[in-house]
């Protein structure tokens, strides 16, 4: 009897980790899903440790040769500037899963769909600089979101008012051939 109740409960645990949808279900190359957030004044109060006023992910992605290409691009606008700027973008490669990551070490994140919220899992992302950044006179710049406790390393966003396809994927997807 426990023999079956524990098949029982562990069948019911894999179904229900497999029917958790996917945060890019419904994206395809013509039809993004755009998530956001602007935090205010008083939440940040609350969370001095938080350097993120507001944040916007699109959702993007196309299937090529049989293989699903997805891509989370991210605009943070940040409390207060950082090198003489206050907004930066970057772009995170996904799986299917949420899985994300930025090339060359540009750090990772994991995102989620949660009764229509998006959660972002921020592991540590480059908003500028990496390993494509540019020489500013003899020095680098990088500029990191760390992902500190109560600060910026969870972000729940809602479903945003405005979602656009970014120039740099149309281009990719009209000649995927990379």
């Amino acid at each position: 009897m426990l023999m079956k109740t524990f098949v029982t409960i562990f069948g019911s645990l894999l179904i229900s980790a497999s029917a958790i949808a996917s945060p890019f279900e419904g994206v395809n190359k013509t039809t993004p899903k755009c998530f956001e957030r602007t935090f205010s004044d008083a939440y940040l109060k609350q969370r001095p440790r938080q350097t993120v006023k507001a944040i916007h992910m699109t959702l993007l992605g196309f299937n090529y040769k049989g293989e699903k290409i997805r891509f989370a691009d991210i605009i943070v606008k940040l409390k207060q500037p950082k090198h003489g700027r206050i907004t930066f973008k970057t772009t995170m490669t996904c799986d299917e899963n949420g899985r994300c990551f930025i090339e060359c070490d540009g750090g990772t994140g994991q995102i989620a769909k949660k009764n229509g919220q998006l959660i972002f899992k921020n592991s540590g992302i480059t908003l500028f600089g990496g390993c494509d950044a540019e020489a500013d006179v003899d020095e680098l710049i990088d500029i990191v979101l760390r992902p500190t406790k109560n600060g910026d390393d969870l972000f729940t966003l809602v479903p945003a008012k405005n979602c656009r396809i970014p120039k740099w994927f149309k281009e990719l997807a009209e000649n995927p051939g990379f």
